[in-house]
């Protein structure tokens, strides 16, 4: 189940990705991924940096790839049990969001440690077999990404 941005949660929590259909996109965003290979730059090109990194198994590039001071830092590393194999996960496309869109406003001048938010639309089709039978699932989930003070873009939470 996708959670909303007022839920409190960052919406990749590890019940959602060991769960069914709905589980989907949040177990893209727990590490199993295999399509992508070039992944650009900005906001789009360090989410699926991030994707890319889980899918070939590094999980150590991409926790690099999370913001040091996101509330959300330990959903978005843990990769506990995570097997690449098991699922296949796609990026059909990152679409970047206003505020207006995604229904969202960030303060990077609250955060002391963020110099600019970015929300992004990522849509994802997962392919995976269960009990012998071959399922695709297409959703789209909402990815907060924050520009760190470095000037590097890493993952912040999804919503």
């Amino acid at each position: 189940p996708q959670r909303g941005a007022g839920g409190g949660s960052d919406g990749f929590g590890r019940r959602e990705m060991r769960s069914g259909g709905g589980g989907a996109a949040a177990a893209a965003v727990g590490g199993w991924f295999v399509f992508l290979r070039d992944s650009g730059g900005g906001p789009g090109g360090a989410v699926k940096s991030y994707y890319s990194a889980a899918s070939n198994g590094n999980f150590e590039q991409a926790a690099s790839l999370v913001h040091a001071e996101s509330p959300s830092r330990d959903s978005l590393t843990n990769f506990e049990g995570t097997n690449p194999d098991e699922i296949d996960v796609s990026i059909d496309s990152v679409e970047s969001l206003n505020e207006t869109e995604s229904g969202l406003s960030y303060d990077a001048n609250s955060t002391g440690v963020v110099q600019e938010f970015e929300v992004l639309e990522v849509t994802l089709t997962v392919s995976r077999t269960a009990f012998g039978e071959e399922q695709t699932d297409t959703s789209e989930q909402r990815v907060v990404m924050a520009k760190n003070t470095d000037g590097e873009w890493k993952l912040w939470r999804g919503v």
